[in-house]
């Protein structure tokens, strides 16, 4: 089980964005514990999902942050990205695209938490 919880906050959570154009938000951490964080890492990516092969990529990752976390405490961590060049946001009947905000920490010894918000894009 992970010592702490991660949550990712867009800033714009119903915009269509395009190539190029910011995205800002904020990730939040709640540590159950006394952690030692590795890399706080946060990453624009996009999947598919539906019938036949799945296909993803993913873009430039950043830290956000390597340190302490104390136990009991919440941080937050504002972020600026900006999406992968790819496939537009898609549902379909057999064959989904999705666009994602990844954020993962790496705590040795430990499960990385993880999460992930999903946003809409246009080619």
């Amino acid at each position: 089980m992970a010592k702490c919880d991660l949550s990712i906050e867009l800033f714009e959570p119903d915009r269509l964005y395009a190539s190029g154009q910011p995205i800002r938000g904020r990730v939040h951490v709640r540590a159950d514990a006394e952690i030692t964080c590795k890399s706080l890492n946060l990453q624009p990516v996009w999947r598919t999902h539906g019938k036949g092969n799945s296909q993803s990529e993913k873009g430039l990752q950043q830290s956000l942050f390597q340190g302490q976390w104390q136990a009991n405490q919440t941080y937050q961590y504002d972020f600026e990205t900006t999406p992968l060049t790819g496939p537009s946001t898609y549902h379909g009947h057999d064959l989904n695209v999705d666009h994602y905000i990844t954020a993962r920490a790496d705590i040795p010894w430990a499960f990385d938490a993880k999460a992930e918000t999903p946003f809409r894009y246009r080619a």
